[in-house]
Parts: C-alpha cells; sequence; structure tokens
C-alpha cells in the first residue's frame, strides 16, 4: 500500500509503506508517542503560562521533526473565551534560512466561545524530517495556553549583536492564510501560544 509524502518543499511522492518502516522504524516514526502526547515547540520548562494573542495576528512557532511523521490533528487550549473568536490553525514547511515558507495544511474555522482544548482532526499526512511552523491566527484578542519566554529554546538563533533571541515570527494579517508566508517580525520576548500537533 502506498502512501503520499508531502516533502518539505511542498511537492508530493509516493512511497510503499515498506519504504516507511525501513526509514523510521515504525509507520509513524521512533521519537513520536503520537497516540499519547502532542508535539510542540522545543522548550525546557515544565510550566505553561497564558498567552494573550493579539487579534488578526498570524504567529509562526518552530518545530523540528527529526524522522518522517505522519500527523492528522492540531491543538489548542482556550484559557478566556471569546464568544466572537474565530481561530485558525495550520502548518508552514520552512526555506533554507529557517523562515516560514509555503503552507503544506490549514484548519477549518475553530471557535474561541468556549475554553478548553480546539481540535481540527484531518486525514492522515507524512511529511518528512525538518523544520517546520506551527501556525494560529484569531479574529479577536483571545488567551491560550502558552510558553514561558524563559522556557523557549531560540532555535530561530540570535541577531548579531547577541542580544534578542529568535522564538518565532508574527504579523497582521487575517484568518485567511496565504499560500506563501509574508515578510513578518521575529518574536524575541511575549510568551508564545502553544500549538500541538499529532
Amino acid at each position: 500500500m502506498s502512501k503520499s509524502l508531502i516533502l518539505q518543499n511542498g511537492k508530493t511522492r509516493q512511497i510503499s509503506e515498506n519504504d516507511i518502516l525501513e526509514n523510521t522504524g515504525s509507520f509513524i516514526g521512533n521519537y513520536y508517542p503520537t497516540t499519547t502526547r502532542l508535539i510542540i515547540s522545543p522548550c525546557n520548562s515544565t510550566a505553561f503560562v497564558n498567552s494573550n494573542i493579539i487579534a488578526n495576528t498570524v504567529y509562526a512557532l518552530p518545530i523540528i521533526l527529526e524522522k518522517r511523521f505522519n500527523f492528522s490533528e492540531l491543538k489548542i487550549n482556550v484559557i478566556t473565551a471569546n464568544a466572537l473568536s474565530s481561530i485558525r490553525l495550520a502548518i508552514y514547511n520552512s526555506t533554507l534560512n529557517s523562515y516560514p515558507d509555503q503552507k503544506i495544511l490549514e484548519s477549518g474555522i475553530l471557535s474561541g466561545a468556549t475554553t478548553g482544548v480546539k481540535s481540527f482532526i484531518f486525514p492522515n499526512t507524512n511529511i518528512q524530517k525538518g523544520l517546520y511552523f506551527l501556525i494560529i491566527v484569531s479574529s479577536t484578542n483571545l488567551t491560550v495556553r502558552g510558553f514561558a519566554i524563559s522556557g523557549l529554546i531560540p532555535i530561530l538563533g540570535t541577531d548579531l549583536n547577541l542580544t534578542n533571541q529568535g522564538l518565532g515570527y508574527s504579523y497582521t494579517g487575517s484568518i485567511t492564510l496565504p499560500t506563501a508566508f509574508p515578510v513578518s517580525n521575529i518574536i524575541t520576548n511575549i510568551p508564545l501560544p502553544i500549538v500541538g500537533i499529532k
């Protein structure tokens, strides 16, 4: 049985289940207990905080996949609800200079009208190892579960003066996400929202 594998350049090729097993050790990869845990951006803190996301601000959160990955769900946790809030989640691949590039998949509209975990489930999608970005945007201000600044690992490096670490990217847009990620600002000093993938 063959599967469609989305490569990091956005192209798709067919691979067999044997090919997946030979290259990952299991169909979903040795490092990803995806039935019970979510993959999130790298952090070294056990404590999460509240993250106040701004209306129509698109946040891009880096994740590193060490092996091919078969995923089918994106999740967030709404802490303070907003009856008017519409939320969209997505995943983008990256350019060679660690910047969000092309959209791989996006969710439908999720409601932020109630608190708790919000999920978007979709058909299993295979992506190869590499750097990717999990995306969240809300039509209104919203409080969600987030990372403490001190707990985030700056895998996007630092500026040339070694003063500000790179934690993610953001830009002012809308819940209609573009195919290609636009010019945006590096995030250095705010608690970032947590988007989980499994």
